[in-house]
């Protein structure tokens, strides 16, 4: 849902600083992005048609991303100025598409596997960090010889932790 909004934000921006904050937002836009659709295409995929899928998904990843810039180098001499620069209209009309796509989709996209469903946000932040940190602990714990007592080995994970 960030993605959309990447090239909205090149039409409102005039210095240099802005510029640059639109940048750091599209990176981190774009990569969370990349990273949810990968996880998706991971979970989604059963296992021995999994790279078939990652393949097929990066395929036309290329070539949505290689007509996209086709038909949009095409299409500026056509559409209308914004401040006297046909980039800004591609801008906005990428944004408007990106953002109709995203909001036909976001309702049919599901999860494809049985997870613990939360209502408070909060919660599953703290299950997930305190889950994750008790099994990490506990496997580094493990990983010191029997014979140190447990108080060494909870200093020892400390020091090389941190």
């Amino acid at each position: 849902m960030m993605v959309p909004f990447v090239s909205i934000l090149w039409l409102i921006n005039s210095s240099v600083l802005r510029l640059c904050v639109t940048q750091v937002y599209s990176g981190f836009a774009w990569a969370v992005f990349n990273l949810c659709a990968g996880l998706f295409i991971w979970d989604a995929a059963p296992r021995e048609n999994r790279t078939r899928y990652i393949a097929l998904f990066a395929g036309l990843s290329a070539l949505g991303l290689t007509l996209g810039s086709l038909i949009g180098g095409d299409l500026g001499p056509f559409l209308p100025q914004i401040s006297g620069s046909y980039y800004l209209s591609i801008f906005l009309l990428s944004g408007i598409v990106k953002l109709v796509v995203v909001a036909g989709l976001f309702r049919r996209i599901s999860e494809v596997r049985r997870v613990q469903s939360y209502k408070n946000h909060r919660t599953a932040l703290w299950r997930f960090t305190t889950i994750y940190a008790s099994k990490l602990v506990a496997n580094n714990l493990r990983s010191y010889p029997s014979e140190t007592p447990p108080r060494i080995k909870l200093i020892l994970l400390c020091n090389a932790s941190g």
